[in-house]
């Protein structure tokens, strides 16, 4: 039990060593709980890379750290960690009227704004539900969000919360994906496919999922210590492992992930690492090319051509 609890403090100690004040720390763990890890898992070992320098395109300084990153046409919407979100466009800033402590944003293919925080599930400047929600996504052209509670859906004024009895399964879901056919949930026992009435259970690196994406029929999970996978498969080698909240994209066969230690770019199994953006805590695609990176006080566009990230 004394080795268990060394590896959960090590662990939120590197956690808090790059997530800002204590104060932020206390708050981050309520918000996203730490499990005991195993501790094979906690002390995976990492592996060089390349170092790689992004060309920064574009940068956007906010009032807080981003912790969430949607882009609609030439709008990006960026939730920081306890500053609100806003919606930016053509370099001007306008806060959305939500709660400041944001967990996720989504936003749907008419532009409504969705967003999940401590405060509550919002559409716009609407509460959908007062309580605590950690990710947010749009499946099947409705907002699904996750809560402790299961996984609710919005459907016109209807806010529907689904729990085992509808189907739903996973300990604490913390991440959700548009996976197609599937809605991908990602929690504390690992990565559930849920088809509208039942889900199946992936097997993740480790338990703890913080991030899953889409790449066509495959799915990808990002996990707190223990990297990221190709669903079913073995972690990929990462020159860090612990995967911020949703800071996981996979666009054109290349894999970006967001880490304590930057930004990683995984591409036919080679890994490089942009220590320059570190810590990256949340990723969008960006319809004028490039990929936005969510990290402390800003988002920053930068180039991730192919051209740039294998040379």
């Amino acid at each position: 039990m004394k080795k268990l609890a060394a590896v959960c403090i090590g662990c939120a100690f590197a956690w808090l060593q790059t997530h800002g004040t204590p104060s932020q720390w206390l708050e981050r763990a309520q918000r996203f709980p730490l499990p005991v890890l195993r501790a094979q898992e906690a002390h995976r070992p990492t592996v060089p890379a390349e170092p790689m320098t992004a060309q920064v395109l574009e940068r956007i300084e906010l009032p807080g750290d981003v912790v969430a990153l949607a882009s609609h046409g030439d709008a990006l919407y960026a939730g920081t960690f306890d500053r609100g979100a806003f919606r930016i466009e053509n370099g001007k800033l306008v806060a959305l009227a939500i709660d400041a402590r944001v967990n996720d944003l989504a936003v749907a293919d008419d532009g409504t704004v969705y967003a999940a925080t401590n405060g509550g599930a919002f559409a716009e400047g609407h509460r959908l539900s007062s309580g605590a929600f950690t990710a947010v996504t749009i499946w099947n052209g409705r907002a699904a969000f996750a809560s402790r509670h299961g996984i609710s859906i919005v459907e016109g004024a209807d806010f529907q919360t689904l729990g085992p009895g509808q189907g739903i399964r996973g300990e604490g879901p913390s991440s959700l994906a548009d996976c197609g056919v599937f809605l991908c949930i990602g929690a504390s026992d690992g990565v559930w496919l849920f088809d509208g009435a039942s889900s199946t259970h992936r097997q993740a690196p480790e338990e703890m999922v913080t991030a899953v994406a889409r790449d066509g029929d495959d799915v990808w999970a990002g996990t707190l210590a223990g990297g990221v996978a190709r669903l079913p498969g073995p972690a990929a080698a990462l020159p860090d492992n612990r995967v911020s909240p949703h800071a996981l994209l996979v666009h054109g066969g290349t894999v970006f992930v967001g880490t304590p230690s930057g930004l990683v770019v995984l591409r036919d199994g080679r890994s490089k690492l942009v220590r320059e953006l570190a810590p990256v805590t949340a990723l969008a695609a960006s319809s004028r090319g490039g990929l936005w990176v969510g990290t402390r006080n800003a988002a920053v566009r930068v180039d991730v051509s192919e051209a740039l990230v294998m040379r």
